[in-house]
């Protein structure tokens, strides 16, 4: 799918960005170009808990994308209308998180209160007591190593899940 033109239905004050989305191809099928748009990010945070919130309302779709990426399998990405510090957000949470996207209705212009959701904020949801979410937190050890990615040191967090989650992708692929 080419880009040609797109230029023409940006919004005044608005940048084009794209954004790949991490949700089954199937579940994108409900979204088109002119849909409103929720984008929500999960990301780990320092500590090595994952926080997910939305980091953009009300955004508009400009068109979708699917490209075959090797190894991978097909990659949809979506075209996005954002502000320039919109397009901030979304560059952080592309590169240091899970980007999804939940469709709005059509008129709904009403924007969230939220500072996002936790895992420990889950677990409380569910009814958990105090107890038991202290003893969750407490059995949680994140894993940490330092990353060289040219001049660039980065310190990345993992937990063991994550970390059987790569082991188990690395064996997969030696097959």
């Amino acid at each position: 799918t080419g880009t040609a033109g797109l230029e023409h239905v940006i919004p005044q004050g608005f940048r084009a960005m794209s954004i790949p989305v991490s949700q089954p191809e199937q579940e994108l099928k409900l979204f088109s170009p002119g849909s409103r748009i929720d984008v929500i990010a999960t990301v780990q945070e320092r500590s090595g808990y994952f926080r997910t919130g939305t980091i953009l309302e009300d955004v508009l779709l400009l068109m979708k994308e699917a490209m075959d990426v090797p190894g991978r399998g097909k990659q949809i990405s979506f075209i996005i209308a954002v502000d320039p510090k919109g397009a901030e957000k979304m560059a952080l949470a592309v590169g240091h998180g899970e980007v999804r996207v939940v469709l709005r209705q059509e008129e709904d212009d009403s924007l969230l209160d939220s500072t996002g959701v936790s895992i420990s904020d889950l677990i409380k949801g569910m009814g958990a007591d105090e107890e038991s979410i202290k003893a969750y937190e407490e059995s949680f050890e994140p894993g940490s190593m330092e990353v060289l990615r040219g001049t660039r040191k980065t310190t990345e967090y993992f937990d063991e899940n994550a970390l059987n989650k790569a082991r188990s992708r690395l064996v997969g692929n030696e097959r």
